[in-house]
């Protein structure tokens, strides 16, 4: 197996080189989500059992209202016609049946995927919170200076780093990020090489970069603005590539620190 490639920028050149002290501001008081109500209030996904079943039901009208329409402008039978020919035309006059059968279906399909959700909803909270409490780890979020690749072409990147540090550590982890973007910035091509490397993980953790003693720090695909805090969850368990992302509602803004 191919050994993976070499980050730009010497991350771990740049790690070495964050160990100055410094002095580190004191850390803002994370939310509680020990109880589950309180999890559920702030972190846990709301019910979307009636957006769903919404969006089933427009899906539904409109595909029903298409088929109508093509019903009603059809032309009658043409005289004459053999072969492909023929089937070509039976398929025209005859396809508004596809948009009536879908629109049926969708009409069909709101109430008991309304009744579905809402009767899974609360059992998933309660598995979400209990893997919260198992695995979860709550960060304080910090923007950054770097954008990561995703389905649609690149997302603006967040910084994480877990509540249970302390100053001086968390401190380190943003100064090695913010110094590594800033190298990574000052040689040709190294943006777009390191987006390469990261490919499209949702969230890396900083040991990836830095090495084991920057535990604790995570470079995350930015997917909500307005909350200081998110929960991970690995899912599945122990699992590093693949992450629920929970922002928590706690009153106040992502920090504009960097």
């Amino acid at each position: 197996m191919r050994p993976p490639q070499p980050w730009p920028g010497d991350p771990a050149a740049v790690w070495a080189a964050t160990a100055a002290p410094d002095d580190a501001p004191e850390r803002p008081a994370p939310p509680d989500l020990s109880s589950f109500a309180d999890f559920e209030r702030l972190a846990a996904p709301k019910d979307s059992s009636r957006a769903g079943a919404v969006v089933l039901a427009v899906s539904g009208v409109l595909f029903l209202a298409y088929g109508l329409i093509l019903m009603a402008v059809m032309p009658g039978p043409v005289e004459g016609v053999e072969g492909f020919f023929a089937a070509v035309i039976f398929v025209v006059r005859w396809h508004w049946i596809a948009p009536l059968a879908a629109g049926a279906w969708f009409l069909a399909s709101a109430p008991i995927a309304y009744r579905r959700d809402k009767r899974d909803h609360p059992g998933e909270t309660r598995d979400l919170y209990e893997a919260a409490r198992e695995r979860g780890v709550v960060v304080e979020t910090f923007p950054a200076r770097f954008r990561v690749l995703d389905t649609e072409g690149t997302a603006p990147a967040t910084i994480g780093v877990d509540v249970r540090l302390d100053a001086a550590d968390a401190a380190r982890i943003r100064r090695a990020f913010d110094a590594w973007f800033d190298r990574l910035d000052a040689e040709p091509k190294a943006v777009d090489r390191a987006q390469r490397r990261n490919g499209e993980r949702e969230v890396r953790p900083a040991e990836d970069l830095f090495g084991t003693e920057a535990a604790g720090g995570y470079l995350m695909r930015r997917t909500h603005w307005g909350q200081r805090f998110t929960l991970l969850v690995p899912d599945p368990p122990h699992s590093t590539r693949r992450w629920a992302r929970l922002p928590i509602e706690h009153g106040s803004d992502v920090s504009d620190e960097s």
